[in-house]
């Protein structure tokens, strides 16, 4: 394999990643949002809100680590290429970035309305 299609081949894996995460946190963000039953299942239930809050956290980080190190690969695979070669590191920087901040959508929305107080297992039953 030449190194082009190498570096392209890992531009794609670190943009499928960054994909992922992004239409993760939007869709779960939304179906919160828009299904009564889903937001009531999560705020009664006593650990799947945190349970949801640890996965979308250590997907993220995990998906940063990923993303990075497919930089940092690209960027060996680049050496001669010094100035390219920091701007690489910056963006790929910028993607980790933006996984987190699209992850922090699902995990605030998680956080603040997930975890009520008030509590009412009965309310679900009724939005069949």
């Amino acid at each position: 394999m030449n190194t082009e299609k190498l570096v392209d081949l890992l531009e794609t894996y670190s943009n499928a990643i960054l994909g992922f995460v992004v239409v993760q946190s939007i869709a779960f963000a939304f179906t919160f949002g828009t299904n009564a039953r889903f937001s009531c299942i999560v705020n009664n239930q006593p650990l799947l809100a945190p349970g949801l809050i640890a996965h979308f956290a250590i997907s993220t980080a995990l998906a940063c680590v990923a993303i990075v190190l497919l930089g940092r690969t690209i960027q060996r695979t680049l050496a001669g290429l010094q100035p390219a070669s920091r701007v690489l590191v910056k963006l790929y920087w910028a993607k980790a970035i933006v996984a987190v901040l699209f992850a922090g959508i699902p995990i605030f929305i998680v956080g603040m309305y997930g975890t009520l107080e008030d509590k009412d297992p009965k309310r679900c039953e009724q939005l069949k």
